[in-house]
């Protein structure tokens, strides 16, 4: 099983990488790819660098170019569902539940009981800070896109 905690050792021995890198990923939109779209994106936040995804139409099939299309679609979901609509501070949901509707339109669910703050049954490690652009929320994990019904 492979986790962020041993993709990052991992990675630790590649020691040609340099401060700030900057790395291209080719995503398919297979589960291979896609994890280690997650995987490589959490990294390059922990290395202050950036991260590219590229999609592209290799035209063998004939739905190809739709292929490709919803991928892109996938990975933009994916990074909107990490982004509350609204400044909601973890503090205004004392002890509760809260429904937050994310950028991407979708909903997420903040509970908050006995001094633990989950996000969808990801644990929040530190709240409430206060950036010029918005509260960020640090979570110990990935937030799962809901089914589509």
């Amino acid at each position: 099983t492979l986790n962020y905690k041993i993709f990052r050792s991992v990675m630790k021995n590649f020691e040609y990488f340099e401060n700030k890198p900057h790395i291209a990923i080719g995503v398919s939109g297979g589960p291979d790819s896609i994890a280690l779209t997650y995987l490589l994106n959490k990294w390059i936040k922990y290395k202050k660098g950036k991260l590219t995804a590229i999609v592209f139409d290799h035209c063998i099939r004939h739905n190809s170019k739709t292929e490709s299309l919803q991928v892109k679609k996938i990975l933009k979901d994916f990074l909107k569902y990490h982004i509350i609509k609204a400044r909601v501070p973890v503090k205004k949901v004392s002890s509760g539940t809260a429904k937050l509707k994310m950028l991407n339109k979708k909903e997420a669910t903040l509970i908050s009981k006995d001094g633990k703050v989950t996000i969808n049954k990801v644990k929040i490690l530190k709240s409430d800070v206060m950036a010029k652009n918005g509260i960020i929320h640090i979570i110990n994990g990935v937030l799962q896109l809901p089914k589509e019904k």
